[in-house]
């Protein structure tokens, strides 16, 4: 899903949040792609809130490992090889599948 400057002024986005967006990416960007930042830079509520106004995405994640992040947000679900290791939130809109052990907060 292409989250656009339109569409964040209908969902009334706070104006941090939204100068943010307009700076990093002016041209809009996919869901999963401004998750990542926002939890890159440790935006967790803007993701969370981001994640909640897009719904459940029919989307999947895939990934050999994820691990070394603070955060991690997805609007869909997340399929990951071996481990998972999430030093705060890891929040997902579907299902979890993961080859080895989950660790977060």
């Amino acid at each position: 899903m292409l989250i656009t400057e339109n569409m964040l002024h209908s969902w009334q986005a706070c104006q941090d949040d939204y100068a943010w967006f307009l700076r990093r990416f002016p041209a809009g960007a996919e869901i999963q792609t401004v998750l990542d930042a926002l939890c890159e830079e440790r935006i967790v509520d803007a993701a969370l809130w981001l994640r909640n106004k897009v719904g459940l995405q029919d989307t999947v994640y895939e990934a050999d490992a994820l691990v070394g992040r603070k955060h991690f947000v997805a609007a869909g679900s997340i399929r990951i090889s071996t481990r998972i290791e999430i030093d705060g939130y890891l929040v997902v809109g579907g299902s979890i599948e993961a080859g080895g052990s989950i660790e977060a907060g």
